[in-house]
């Protein structure tokens, strides 16, 4: 009866988070379904990796998600719970290097990360758990001592006349060499990404809309999504059938002549440019249901992706919608 209670917690908790956060939780664990038509690329799908309690290991999976997107500890320490684990940063940290050797990066970093907010922090789950910058300490000086102080004569010492030294001539005005100035210390900080804003009603779709990271290094520089707005049916714009691409500077300025690709069984490159009157920078006329679409910013930098664009609210479906999407310059 033990292992029956445990499989109706573990049912319950899954059924109640996939209810609520199906968008933002499994987001991270699948890639979306190849589309029906043959234009539509298959997306990668991320490896299973099977443990002595499957079901167990897909809650952990899921609830390092949810704590990769809301940040609650406390929140995520009570679905831990509810599985009745002996030692659950240990548990985690297993089933990260788990996935880490089977190829699923997301899902390791997302498992590593939650056992170390829990203080679990082995050798081998560095290379997913990013290690703070440590903080300089400061020194106290020394507390300078006072001199001794010099002791009196015992007694006057006889005074003798001196004579006057003759009248030493002064040096002729040496011209003083111009002070050099230094130049101001460059500003090193740089400024700080916008947050993204992701359209909710995408979660009403018929076809998830993914977004899938870029593969970079920390310290390098990549294109990461700020805003992806959905125009439904009768709403302003969504008649278009466009999806209009705009890119960012790190500094929030606009980035014109920057390469933009769009993806549908082929590779349509557009470049962003200025037009009067009209805010974004690259359009793209769709024809296709959902699912059909990938974008990216292309160039020498990697880029985050958004898949599963179309038209439509259900897969299959042609009705008149419109994509805004806008991705900013940032450092990993």
């Amino acid at each position: 009866m033990a292992d029956w209670s445990k499989r109706v917690l573990v049912g319950s908790l899954l059924g109640a988070a996939i209810g609520v956060l199906i968008g933002l939780g499994l987001g991270r664990l699948l890639w979306p379904a190849a589309a029906p038509t043959p234009t539509v690329q298959p997306s990668p799908v991320a490896t299973a990796v099977t443990g002595p309690d499957e079901s167990a290991d897909q809650a952990l999976v899921l609830i390092s998600a949810l704590y990769a997107v809301d940040g609650d500890l406390d929140r995520a320490q009570g679905r831990l719970a509810v599985l009745s684990l002996e030692d659950p940063p240990q548990v985690l940290a297993d089933l990260a290097l788990r996935y880490g050797s089977a190829g699923s990066s997301e899902v390791a970093t997302d498992l590593a990360t939650l056992a170390a907010a829990l203080g679990h922090r082995p050798q081998a789950l560095v290379a997913y758990v990013a290690t703070p910058t440590a903080t300089a300490t400061n020194t106290p000086s020394p507390t300078p001592v006072p001199p001794s102080p010099t002791p009196l004569p015992t007694a006057m010492p006889t005074l003798t006349p001196t004579p006057s030294p003759s009248p030493t001539p002064l040096p002729s005005a040496t011209r003083r060499p111009a002070a050099t100035r230094l130049p101001a210390p460059a500003n090193t900080s740089e400024p700080t990404p916008r947050p993204l804003e992701w359209d909710p009603q995408v979660y009403s779709l018929d076809t998830p809309i993914k977004l899938v990271p870029a593969e970079v290094a920390p310290g390098q520089l990549y294109w990461r999504l700020v805003r992806l707005d959905w125009r439904k049916p009768g709403e302003e714009g969504s008649g278009n059938c466009i999806i209009y691409i705009t890119t960012f500077k790190q500094d929030g300025q606009v980035k014109w002549g920057q390469q933009v690709v769009i993806e549908n069984g082929g590779h349509t490159v557009l470049y962003t440019d200025p037009k009067p009157g009209h805010p974004y920078g690259a359009e793209f006329v769709m024809g296709s249901t959902l699912n059909s679409y990938i974008v990216f910013v292309g160039g020498e930098y990697p880029s985050e992706r958004v898949t599963g664009l179309g038209l439509g609210v259900w897969l299959g479906g042609l009705d008149h919608t419109s994509w805004l999407l806008e991705f900013q310059l940032a450092r990993k």
